[in-house]
């Protein structure tokens, strides 16, 4: 592999350094020219590139990976093959690796205990449609800027080629320390249990800052500690670990793949019952859990829900929980647990849902999944939100005492078909780490994702400190639509004052304009190019117009798409910025092999996975392939121009005739 790459433009991507290099390939920073972003270009070795048999399945692991939403892994951009060769083109994550972290020693629990969650969510997503990863291991844990986890290199641990032998990213030496035991015996039929097994191992290295076996051993004794022997616990190395974190990972490390957890989501449900602190800290409680039933809550449009079942508890330690089928073991854990966690001048809060998986909010402040069990949870009153995609949300008002724990159970309502169907927005700012408001609520911070099945027009409101009020009303999602919203933060004056930390549950009101009103400036401009128009003034490409503030009427015209027109709000003293999109992304997926894109019965030259622009119209798209049967057989869609980016997915099943 050529460093001769860094500067040169590939197929629309300028190669700006090298990142990394292995047995696979070479990693690049790259460039996306068209998009204006940074991205992590992995260019194939050539040897392996020219095997057709290592093609066919990379593409099909890649494939495999595109189809994983989730936010705590890489996402996969493209895949292409070139006069440069094959590569795959990757989001950049800039922040480093777990391994990196390490290198500053062990890291405490407080610290890893939300890296942990996310790593196993992660992995708990790619079980879910069927990928296992097969080379968990710190180095292929990177972390965000922000410290969020992003775990990369799926499926490239261990793929299969024309002779049946395996290929690794590097040699043996440097991922057989988290193989499990199965895998070295060279097990075929691996299944997600394995990644939860080398998960275990990077969480005994996280805190300890070792593994429990001899690095400098040959790879034969090794492989036999891996097989047969015992591993000492992780709190033989760690002294003062919260009661639970050494037996969680141990159990993740059993040799009977039968006796670790059946899943990421019960792995998940163990480490999430663990509290951050030390055991120093630990006092006994004084009083009962409060069982508590949540009032209901409907949704508009959708139907009302009916009301949870009744939850009854003694408030003696002797009698047994009343619950509901499949809810007793999580919930007694939350009410023994109690007993024995320290008075931390929270309130313990443990939530259970059916079906379980559901983001919990409190005062629009995300505080964990179900089933959860946090230790402490500021007391008062504020607002409960439960949200899980396909279902009825709940919202109810809770009032917490301080030092009486509560438990709540919430069997949710699912939503007719076409309500659950998840409706994208994708929001981004520049500069990044600013904090997002939907309809008034704190949802996180950029760049996020955000999922709504109510189908309701939102509110985005984008704030960060010294940086002027960005947002967007009215923003309609559309199911299996990606709407893209980027804030352009403009700098506040010296004698603007920050903007307030607002958590309303009320829809987001205008702000109020001074009382002197100066003019905005819009940045208009059209996608792919054109003419644009607004309040007599015209600019070819792309304009700037000084307006007074309110709502005026834009024009934008396309050569080759014709014309639109929208409505755009200009504030007193503020920069907005819009683009009229004529074209929207079409990304194009066959599983489980790849397929030729047709429209409208002409052929695209392309082969699945592609991305496509495509201008206003109504098209017809099918995949094809001989030999196989797709479905649907053809997709229809319908593309209107637009003030916000939209990328449509389509997704076709081929079966083998």
């Amino acid at each position: 592999m050529s460093d001769t790459f860094i500067g040169q433009e590939i197929d629309g991507y300028r190669i700006l350094e090298e990142l990394g290099r292995g047995g696979m390939g070479v990693v690049y920073k790259a460039e996306d020219i068209a998009l204006a972003r940074t991205v992590a270009l992995k260019m194939i070795a050539r040897d392996l590139a020219s095997d057709a048999s290592f093609e066919r399945r990379f593409r099909s692991e890649a494939r495999a990976l595109a189809r994983i939403d989730s936010p705590n892994i890489t996402r996969i951009y493209a895949l292409r093959r070139t006069d440069a060769g094959l590569f795959i083109v990757m989001e950049y994550i800039g922040g480093g690796t777990v391994s990196d972290k390490m290198d500053w020693g062990p890291i405490k629990w407080d610290d890893a205990r939300p890296i942990v969650l996310e790593m196993i969510s992660a992995l708990e997503h790619a079980h879910g449609v069927g990928v296992v990863h097969r080379d968990i291991k710190p180095g292929n844990i990177l972390l965000t800027d922000s410290g969020h986890v992003k775990v990369t290199d799926f499926g490239l641990a261990k793929l299969r080629t024309g002779d049946g032998t395996a290929t690794v990213t590097q040699g043996i030496a440097g991922t057989l320390y988290y193989m499990s035991p199965e895998q070295v015996k060279g097990d075929r039929n691996l299944d997600g249990r394995s990644d939860l097994y080398a998960l275990g191992m990077t969480v005994y290295e996280m805190l300890s800052g070792r593994l429990p076996f001899e690095r400098g051993g040959s790879e034969f004794e090794t492989m036999r500690t891996i097989v047969e022997k015992e591993y000492p616990p992780l709190s033989q190395f760690v002294p003062g670990l919260p009661p639970g974190v050494s037996e969680a990972v141990m159990k993740a490390l059993v040799k009977d793949p039968n006796e670790r957890y059946a899943n990421a989501a019960a792995m998940r449900a163990a480490f999430d019952a663990i509290p951050s602190g030390s055991a120093s800290a630990r006092a006994p409680r004084r009083e009962a859990p409060t069982i508590v039933e949540p009032e209901p809550y409907a949704p508009s449009p959708t139907p009302v829900a009916s009301a949870p079942a009744p939850v009854a508890a003694s408030r003696s330690r002797t009698t047994p929980l009343l619950i509901g089928g499949g809810t007793l073991v999580t919930l007694l854990v939350a009410v023994l647990a109690y007993w024995f966690w320290p008075s931390s001048g929270g309130v313990p809060l443990s939530i259970i849902t059916d079906p379980p998986g559901a983001v919990v909010y409190f005062n629009d402040q995300r505080i964990g999944e179900t089933p959860m069990l946090r230790e402490s949870v500021e007391h008062g009153t504020g607002r409960l939100r439960v949200e899980r995609i396909g279902y009825a949300p709940v919202d109810t008002s809770l009032s917490l005492a301080e030092g009486v724990p509560v438990s709540l159970r919430f069997p949710l309502a699912a939503l007719a078909s076409d309500q659950a169907m998840a409706r994208m927005l994708e929001i981004s700012s520049t500069p990044s780490a600013a904090t997002v408001y939907i309809n008034g609520r704190r949802v996180g911070q950029t760049p996020m994702t955000y999922q709504d099945t109510t189908g309701v027009p939102v509110a985005v409101r984008v704030e960060r400190a010294g940086y002027r009020r960005w947002q967007r009303t009215g923003v309609q999602l559309q199911p299996d639509i990606t709407v893209r919203l980027t804030a352009d933060l403009q700098r506040a004056q010296a004698e603007d004052s920050p903007p307030p930390e607002t958590t309303t549950d009320d829809d987001d009101p205008p702000p109020v304009d001074p009382p002197v009103q100066t003019p905005g400036v819009l940045a208009l401009s059209v996608d792919p190019g054109g003419t644009v128009r607004v309040a007599g003034q015209q600019a070819d490409g792309s304009g700037t117009f000084n307006l007074p503030p309110g709502s005026h009427r834009v024009q934008c015209e396309s050569s080759q798409y014709g014309s639109y027109e929208a409505t755009v709000r200009v504030r007193s003293g503020e920069r907005t910025t819009a683009t009229c999109h004529f074209r929207t992304r079409v990304n194009v997926q066959a599983n489980p092999v790849w397929g030729s894109i047709w429209i409208d019965g002409n052929s695209t030259g392309e082969t699945t996975p592609a991305s496509l622009m495509l201008g206003p119209g109504t098209y017809q798209v099918e995949v094809r392939r001989d030999g196989y049967r797709v479905t649907p057989p053809t997709r229809s869609i319908s593309i209107t121009p637009s003030l916000e980016q939209q990328t449509v997915p389509l997704i076709f099943e081929m079966e083998e005739q």
